[in-house]
Formats: structure tokens, C-alpha cells, sequence
């Protein structure tokens, strides 16, 4: 049944509250790294059909089609975040949930589980099989809604701020992304060295919203160490991870394949590429921060300079896109948080880089009916992918 139960994780931005619809629509849609599983006690699951999900009373999807084992199993499946909320929502004296055979669940838990007929359905954990993080999931899981209604989730909530504004609640939004982004970033390289972490990153980055959990494997199996004894081809790398790879619906220039061939030409050019980068001169901005001045920011400011000269060196031949997603993503948080460099405001105002055209379109027309005239920033696009996380329902 469609619920409003909601878990709290910590998302690469910060902490996530995650509604259990988003989980069902991950086992809806099957946005998995593979459709091969093996559940808890140990038997193997091939998914042939999910089920008809399922919007009334009683289990989440009707009717799925299994193999357990290769042998054909058809019934119900329950979604879960652990497996202890089946008793917690009473399923174990309902008898509507009799007909299931899976219990598929975001978290590992030993909790056992039982129909009110004795039956105990095997167990499916997602997390270890997710292509994806959290947030991706949460993201896609509100623009799939937003298509199907037509509407921003968050319109509403805007439709107060007149002119300015408008402006300063999504720098606010921006600015708590920020911080959270270097919290993660700083635990990041508690437990790692500078170069090791940077290749992790970039790769993870290059992966894009489909690939990221493979190419965050690929970084594990080839380190850094690793790629600076024996530059593997990327060829290698591609069959490395053969089976895991999200290619469907993906464009050419986004296939893993070109990004992989991508990473090993930058780091056939700059093998040191990670201490090149935290070599640079010290960036400050000492033009207070305000965003209505994105322009004027691109125009003068030597911090971007600054940051284009650099990397000029380490990535002279990646599309445009591609480098500004580097430089808000990766290298500016990266470099804040490493030496304390105080780079809010040029992470905000840098050009936008991989952004949902909707999305886009949606904060032209929000600034446009205010009369606001700035150029389409990174900063305006987080400060509303944090207002997407913050909606509810």
C-alpha cells in the first residue's frame, strides 16, 4: 500500500528524508545495477516482472513474477525500509498480505518475517544493488511526479518571495547544499589521502546521474596508486565492470565507455593532476557575496581566472558542460575544504553545468515573471534541487 512513511539518510548533500514511494519506485522501475539477486538466505532471484504496483490496500505490487532459485514463484511483493517494519505495520496478521513471496527492503536487517497463514517470505536487501546515490533516486522519484502533474512541488512555496527575494531564498538553499557538500567532502578525506580522494571524486562525477555507483567501483579496483604504476586502457575499465554498466536511454556523449576514455586521457596528460590542483595560488573572493551578480561576477572577477587557468592544465579537452559540472562538483568543494578557501560565492555563480532541462526552464520562467535579469548559475540550480529535496510527499 502507498504509505507516508518516510526514513532520514545522510545523502552526499547532507541528511535525506527519503519517502518509501521513492523505494517503490526503485524496485518499480528496476533502476538496479543488475536484475540477477540473491536474497538473504542465500537463494538466487531473477526478476522477470515486478509486479502491477499497487495504489490501494494491501501489498505494494500484485502479482510479480520471480525465479527463485530458476525455479518460477508468482505472488506479492512488500516494500520496506527494514524488514522489522513488516511486523511494525502489522502485515503478520493481515491477511492480505498472504499471497506474498518477497519482502524487498532498502536496509539489512536479521528481522524474521511471517503471513498470518505461517508462510516466511524470503527477504530482497536494495542498498548493496542501488546504481545510484539516495539523492539522484529522491530527485528522479519528484520529476517523475512533477511530469505526471505538471507542476513544481515547490512553486508554491516560492510564490511569496517577489523580486530579490526570490533570489535570496535560493541562496539560502544554496548555501545550506554548500556547507553539507564540504561536511561530506571533509569526512570524506578524514580517511583518505588527497589524490586518492580527488580520483574517487572526478570518476564518481564522470559517471553522471546513471553510472555513478559503477565508475565509484571502478576508482576502489583502480586507484590511484594503481593507475600511476600501470595506466590501464579504457577499453579494460569498460569490461572491468561488463553486466553493470546503465546504458539504455543514454546519450552518446554521456556513454561510460567515452567518459572512461575521458578520465585516462586527463590523467595520461597530468598524472599529478590532484597536487597540481591543490597547488594553486590561494583564491579568496573579497567582492561580498550577492546574487544578483553572476554577471558581473563572470566578467571581473580574478577568482575565475584563476580557477580557468588551472584548469586549462588539467583538462584542456573536455566539453564545456562536462568541466563546469568538474569545477562545481568536484574542484571548488574540494579545494575549500582542503585549505579553507572561501569559495561560496564563485561555486555560485559559476555557469551552470548537467542540469534537468525542466528544471532550467522552470527557473527562467520563476525569474522572468519577477523581471529578474541574471544569468542561469550553479548556485540557482542547487538552491532548488535542495528545495526538490525538502518537498514532501
Amino acid at each position: 500500500m502507498e504509505t507516508l512513511h518516510t526514513a532520514e539518510i545522510q545523502g552526499p548533500y547532507g541528511p535525506l528524508a527519503i519517502p518509501e514511494r521513492v523505494v517503490q519506485q526503485i524496485w518499480h522501475e528496476q533502476k538496479l545495477l543488475t536484475d540477477r539477486f540473491f536474497m538473504s538466505s542465500g537463494v538466487q532471484l531473477d526478476v522477470l516482472f515486478p509486479g502491477t504496483w499497487n495504489h490501494c490496500e494491501g501489498p505494494d505490487f500484485r502479482n510479480a513474477r520471480l525465479l527463485f532459485a530458476g525455479k518460477p514463484m508468482n505472488g506479492d511483493v512488500e516494500i520496506h525500509f527494514h524488514a522489522r517494519d513488516w511486523m511494525h505495520h502489522g502485515h503478520d496478521s493481515d491477511p492480505e498480505f498472504n499471497r506474498v513471496v518477497l519482502h524487498v527492503v532498502l536496509f539489512p536487517d536479521l528481522s524474521m518475517i511471517r503471513t498470518e497463514q505461517g508462510h516466511e517470505p524470503d527477504t530482497l536487501v536494495l542498498l548493496p544493488h542501488l546504481e545510484m546515490d539516495m539523492e539522484q533516486y529522491l530527485l528522479d522519484f519528484h520529476l517523475t511526479r512533477m511530469e505526471q502533474s505538471g507542476t513544481m512541488p515547490m512553486a508554491s512555496v516560492l510564490d511569496s518571495f517577489a523580486g530579490e527575494a526570490f533570489l535570496s531564498r535560493l541562496a539560502e538553499c544554496a548555501h545550506a547544499r554548500w556547507c553539507a557538500k564540504r561536511d561530506v567532502m571533509h569526512n570524506r578525506l578524514r580517511y583518505n589521502n588527497w589524490s586518492q580522494i580527488c580520483h574517487e571524486i572526478v570518476l564518481e562525477a564522470f559517471g553522471g546521474r546513471r553510472n555513478r555507483a559503477v565508475f565509484a567501483k571502478v576508482a576502489l579496483d583502480y586507484s590511484f596508486d594503481k593507475m600511476r604504476q600501470d595506466l590501464p586502457s579504457a577499453e579494460h575499465l569498460y569490461e572491468s565492470r561488463r553486466g553493470e554498466w546503465r546504458l539504455a536511454g543514454l546519450r552518446p556523449f554521456n556513454h561510460p565507455k567515452l567518459r572512461l576514455q575521458q578520465y585516462i586521457d586527463l590523467f595520461g596528460e597530468n598524472p599529478d593532476w590532484p597536487e597540481l590542483l591543490h597547488s594553486m595560488s590561494p583564491i579568496q573572493s573579497s567582492v561580498p557575496f550577492n546574487p544578483m551578480n553572476t554577471a558581473s561576477f563572470r566578467k571581473n572577477s580574478p577568482v575565475r581566472k584563476s580557477v580557468q587557468s588551472i584548469i586549462r592544465m588539467i583538462c584542456p579537452r573536455l566539453p564545456n558542460t562536462l568541466v563546469n559540472t568538474l569545477i562545481a562538483d568536484v574542484f571548488l568543494p574540494l579545494l575549500s575544504t582542503k585549505r579553507g578557501d572561501e569559495l561560496f560565492s564563485p561555486w555560485y555563480h559559476w555557469h551552470p553545468g548537467n542540469f534537468p532541462k525542466s528544471l532550467a526552464y522552470f527557473l527562467r520562467h520563476q525569474c522572468a515573471k519577477r523581471g529578474i535579469k541574471v544569468p542561469l548559475c550553479n548556485g540557482l540550480q542547487q538552491g532548488l534541487l535542495q528545495l526538490i529535496n525538502e518537498a514532501k510527499g
